[in-house]
């Protein structure tokens, strides 16, 4: 039988159903806290380095979402925000604003 990412997944999680991962620091030979260590247990990191942790960047396997979706999700959300009227017309105000002498 072949098994999909996500089965796998689920038969991690139910095999570990009694341990669950938590935030919490375990020791210092560890290289992160146990949930770190359990997504990596689980194959499910896409990238390992610290500076790489952020809003804009995916760094554990989701199902249903990819890196280049929150790319193109967050595309639009600039886009959305800063092509308004009322943000084009106040960027354009200030501006006019600061070249007049005051």
């Amino acid at each position: 039988m072949q098994l999909n990412k996500f089965t796998d997944i689920t038969l991690l999680l139910k095999s570990l159903k009694a341990k669950k991962p938590s935030f919490q620091r375990t020791s210092h030979q560890d290289s992160g806290t146990e949930y770190f260590n359990f997504l990596d247990q689980a194959n499910l990191l896409l990238n390992k380095e610290y500076q790489n942790y952020n809003q804009f960047k995916l760094v554990s396997y989701q199902e249903k979402l990819r890196s280049t979706d929150v790319e193109e999700l967050l595309l639009e959300a600039y886009k959305k925000y800063y092509l308004r009227i009322d943000k084009i017309s106040s960027l354009v105000f200030d501006q006019l604003k600061s070249y007049l002498p005051f």
